[in-house]
């Protein structure tokens, strides 16, 4: 999930505290 960590950042910024 590299990639949509650099992708999904600001736009998936509640996905990232789920993950």
């Amino acid at each position: 999930m590299a990639n949509s960590n650099l992708a999904g950042f600001v736009p998936s910024s509640s996905e990232k505290l789920r993950i």
